[in-house]
């Protein structure tokens, strides 16, 4: 099993995966060659405060790309821009409150990447991505 690590915007933080009692630490750009058979547990993370996930693969030749899960960046772009929208259009929003939706607009974003900030999706070595 091939695993491939692209990390464009985190600058050099490593995904770590997990597999027979080993950890390898991959960096950006690096890739990860795993001798697994069918049944294997296979486990990947990234950062240090992250959840860890299973990668489920049907065949052993599998390869696999570790990347950042771009809809949920998207998501929370949009968020933003329709919370400036809507504060735009309540001109008269007091500080406190202001303070309090943005505080809960950034806990609920780093929650949701804690569990969903990185995903391993098939990869084909002739695609760019």
């Amino acid at each position: 099993m091939k695993i491939k690590y692209t990390n464009n915007g985190q600058g050099r933080m490593p995904a770590y995966v997990f597999f027979q009692d080993q950890t390898h630490e991959v960096t950006p750009g690096q890739e990860l060659d795993l001798k697994v058979q069918r049944g294997d547990d296979v486990r990947y993370r990234v950062g240090k405060f992250a959840a860890t996930h299973k990668i489920d693969f049907q065949s052993p030749d599998a390869t696999f790309m570790i990347q950042p899960n771009k809809k949920l960046q998207l998501l929370f772009v949009a968020a933003l821009l329709i919370l400036v929208g809507v504060l735009f259009v309540f001109q008269k929003i007091d500080n406190l409150w202001l303070t309090i939706i943005v505080v809960i607009a950034l806990i609920g974003y780093e929650a949701l990447n804690y569990f969903t900030g990185y995903q391993a999706v098939p990869w084909h070595p002739g695609e760019r991505k």
